[in-house]
Order: structure tokens, then sequence, then C-alpha cells
């Protein structure tokens, strides 16, 4: 048997379920740089879902609460749910001080990010 062929959601030309967003660049400079050494994860952490959560919901990547559309039903979508998640993955990382970059370099999404960064610091 030949797999069935994927066709994508006609809507996804016009009104693709996953728009491109940017993190609104009008607060960056109130977000501390995470920092081991300075204890300040939960500051920080309330610092970056504010600024993501203003921008156009972006803090859902952080959670995994908006997973990726199928790249077969839905490849616009799915593409800028790419572009967004690539997105929020640079501002956590410049966000981070330097000696933060060795625990998340590996990471392949915002959310792995996110639950590598808590892990390091919540349960130290």
């Amino acid at each position: 048997l030949s797999p069935l062929p994927h066709t994508p959601i006609p809507s996804d030309i016009s009104h693709p379920s996953v728009s491109i967003q940017s993190v609104k660049e009008i607060s960056w400079g109130d977000v501390p740089f995470l920092n081991k050494t300075s204890n300040n994860y939960a500051t920080w952490s309330r610092h970056v879902i504010r600024i993501l959560r203003l921008s156009s919901g972006l803090d859902l990547y952080l959670d995994g609460s908006l997973p990726a559309p199928d790249p077969h039903l839905e490849p616009r979508a799915n593409r800028f749910w790419k572009i967004n998640n690539a997105a929020v993955q640079a501002f956590l990382l410049m966000k981070c001080a330097p000696s933060e970059h060795p625990f998340i370099e590996s990471c392949d999404s915002a959310e792995d990010i996110w639950s590598t960064l808590r892990n390091c610091h919540v349960h130290q």
C-alpha cells in the first residue's frame, strides 16, 4: 500500500493558522540578563513571559502550548511557526549571560531552551 498523499488545507494559502510575529522591542532593555551567579531566574522569567505575551502571544512557544502545524497540511503555517520559534530562541539567547550559553546551545526549540534553563535554575 502506498501512503495517502497529503493535500494542504486551502486556507493555509490565504489565512494560515500561524502568522509571523516579532518580539516587541519596546521593553527589551527592561529584561535583565539571566545569570546563575545573580540568582535572578524568577525575575528574569517573569520579564521574558510578559514581553513575549505582549508580542502577539509568542510566550506560547515557551511551554509548547502552540505546537508546530503539520508541514504537509499547513506548509505555510509550519514555516511561519518555525520563524517565530527561531525569533523566540534568539531573544532568549540574547537575554542570557554568556555563562548560560553552554547549557542551551544544543537546544532545538524555544520550548527546549526554556525547559533547560528552568531546570538549571530552579532545580539547582
